[in-house]
C-alpha cells in the first residue's frame, strides 16, 4: 500500500484512516521493487502479461485495430 510521506508523518491522520503502525512510508519504486521480488520468488515468469497471451476479442479488436 503507498502512503504518503505527508500522512505517515501525522498520526491524527493515521489514526482517523485507521492505519496500522507497521505501515511505513515507502517511495513507489521501493514498492515495485518489492512486488517484483515476491512475484519472482513465488515464481511468477518475467513479462508475464496475461493478456499478451490470450486471443484478441470481437471488442479488443475493435478498441484497438492496430493488434489485430
Amino acid at each position: 500500500m503507498y502512503l504518503p510521506h505527508s500522512w505517515a508523518e501525522d498520526p491524527e491522520q493515521r489514526k482517523r484512516a485507521k492505519i496500522a503502525a507497521e505501515v511505513t512510508f515507502r517511495t513507489k519504486p521501493q514498492i515495485a521493487l518489492e512486488q517484483i521480488r515476491t512475484a519472482k520468488a513465488e515464481g511468477v515468469a518475467p513479462g508475464g502479461s496475461r493478456r499478451r497471451r490470450m486471443a484478441p476479442t470481437a471488442v479488443s479488436a475493435r478498441a484497438c485495430p492496430s493488434s489485430v
